[in-house]
């Protein structure tokens, strides 16, 4: 049964919220003398909260979920699309009761998530692919597996391979799967030793898939010092990348370069007397294995990588302490080799910011953070340009429409994964 969003926890373990040299690494395509903003989406039209989990490679499809209602109401959750024209309702399935949107195509026509399927079944996530010429279709799961929920994650940049995790319902846990609309969907199993695993991203042409395998336990939360993140791929199968030094060590992988070569996520230790869990930031290629980005921001204990751009040179995350969804516990960065890890900052008059996404040209960061009011609000974060690239032409600026729409814990579900 699904369990309606709350307030970010790290306990909020099936929440759809999944767990995201400045001016040189977001330089917009075809666009330079450019000033970084963080720009609030908004909301659905009766909504009071957002938050956008993917974006298109060039920055003009940026897809999450808001309410349509008051925060928590029953229903009232939808998927969203967004683009310069403003935060338009993916709906429902037919007679279905709510929906999200985790990932997007590289062209944005192809949008990846949860809904709920029909009337009879409202409170159960399954995992779905929208189009705007087909709507929400059903990712069916293997016929003859005892399923009781799935999810929808990832999305290959060519739109052809979805990526998540069904639920056994047989007590083990979580399988990761991989499905295009010849094949089907098709598990990719654990890692050995393993009972449990999931999916979170896909290269762009869907031949490497990253995710976490481990020990499952009740709920959607491996065994402490169990979880690994792993790469996929049909001839070498499930593969871990190991984890960071520290006791009671797990890792999850949350996003994958276009050709592959490059993943990144978040390694944990956990104190054994205190219980406290540290979480930092990784990158990873073959060569290299698996490195730290370093110590988190200043001011935070902890740290995860959400996102990476086509080409793994421009990495986006978040540092944050826990309990990381109070007041001024996380802040949204940037990492790249020459520059390190940056702060994005804050919406104005704000104390929070969680980075879920960069667009494959790295010009676009995609989020949630909180506004001066304390709501929490899908954000854009771009180059607002100066100079066009050709004669006549201007950049398009996404605004801020929270109070003009008339013409949303990814986040939560990567960081529960590894925490």
């Amino acid at each position: 049964m699904c369990e309606q969003p709350k307030k970010p926890s790290i306990h909020l373990s099936k929440s759809p919220l999944i767990l995201t040299a400045l001016t040189c690494a977001l330089m917009h395509a075809g666009y330079v003398n450019a000033q970084a903003t963080m720009t609030d989406l908004g909301v659905l039209p009766r909504g009071d909260w957002s938050t956008a989990t993917a974006v298109a490679a060039n920055g003009s499809v940026i897809v999450g979920y808001s309410y349509d209602g008051p925060y928590l109401s029953y229903g009232q959750m939808r998927a969203f699309k967004y683009t310069v024209g403003g935060m338009v309702s993916l709906g429902t399935p037919t007679g279905g009761l709510f929906s999200s949107a985790m990932a997007v195509s590289a062209d944005g026509s192809v949008i990846v998530g949860t809904a709920a399927p029909n009337a009879t079944d409202n409170f159960t996530d399954w995992a779905h692919k929208y189009t705007s010429g087909g709507g929400w279709v059903l990712l069916t799961p293997p016929s003859g597996v005892p399923v009781n929920y799935s999810r929808g994650l990832g999305v290959s940049a060519d739109g052809l391979v979805a990526v998540g995790f069904i639920n056994i319902n047989d007590g083990t846990g979580r399988r990761a799967f991989k499905h295009n609309d010849s094949g089907g969907m098709v598990l990719l199993g654990t890692l050995p030793g393993g009972t449990s695993s999931y999916a979170s991203a896909a290269s762009s042409d869907g031949s490497v898939i990253v995710g976490a395998s481990g020990i499952g336990t009740a709920g959607e939360d491996f065994a402490p010092g169990s979880g690994r993140a792993f790469k996929y791929t049909t001839s070498g199968g499930m593969v871990s990348l190991g984890v960071l030094s520290g006791p009671f060590a797990s890792s999850a992988a949350t996003a994958v370069s276009a050709d592959g070569s490059v993943i990144v996520g978040a390694s944990t230790s956990t104190n054994i007397i205190s219980g406290a869990v540290i979480a930092t930031a990784f990158k990873y290629t073959t060569s290299g294995g698996m490195v730290s980005l370093g110590a988190p921001l200043p001011g935070f204990t902890s740290s995860v990588a959400n996102g990476v751009s086509a080409d793994g040179s421009v990495i986006v995350g978040s540092s944050f302490n826990i309990p990381w969804y109070e007041p001024g516990s996380a802040r949204a960065f940037i990492y790249t080799a020459t520059g390190g890890m940056v702060s994005l900052g804050t919406l104005a008059g704000g104390t929070y910011s969680y980075a879920n996404a960069v667009s494959a040209d790295g010009s676009v960061i995609v989020g949630q953070a909180d506004n001066a009011s304390g709501g929490l609000r899908a954000f854009m974060y771009r180059n607002i340009t100066s100079t066009p690239s050709s004669p006549g032409t201007t950049p398009p600026p996404l605004v801020d429409i929270l109070n003009t729409y008339s013409a949303v814990a990814k986040q939560g579900y990567q960081l529960n994964s590894v925490l």
